[in-house]
């Protein structure tokens, strides 16, 4: 477990740092409230909390059976969590997603996305490395 302390640690303080950044953005009135799934698509709600409740089970799977087979893959996984997880406990707390960056004309976004993207990433090199 020690080799993934520097996974968990790096993650943990993005995750903390995000929450900071909503935090921020939002009492100085950038913050911009996303009640839209990924990448602005629009779902029912019940399919959406379902889809989530489903993916992190599975993630949380995937990362057990991992633990002793694949380094990488394990942290990119928590990573990925752990991204997952921040914008989760947005859409419990606030019923939204608080985003604050913004790359016009049309992606808003915020630092627990960049993990999503980052884990996902992790793991298709980890899949390339492995070909």
């Amino acid at each position: 477990m020690k080799k993934y302390a520097p996974a968990v640690i790096v993650a943990a303080c993005f995750f903390i740092l995000d929450r900071f950044l909503k935090v921020w953005f939002t009492q100085s009135g950038e913050a911009v409230k996303n009640y839209q799934a990924a990448f602005s698509l629009s779902f029912g709600f019940d399919i959406l909390w379902l889809a989530a409740l489903v993916i992190a089970c599975a993630l949380v799977w995937l990362i057990f059976s991992l633990l002793k087979k694949d380094a990488l893959a394990t942290s990119a996984l928590i990573i990925l969590l752990l991204g997952a997880g921040a914008n989760f406990y947005d859409r419990l707390v606030y019923g939204y997603v608080i985003d604050y960056l913004q790359l016009p004309p049309w992606l808003v976004f915020n630092l627990a996305d960049l993990l999503v993207v980052g884990g996902a990433l992790l793991l298709g090199l980890q899949e390339l490395k492995k070909k």
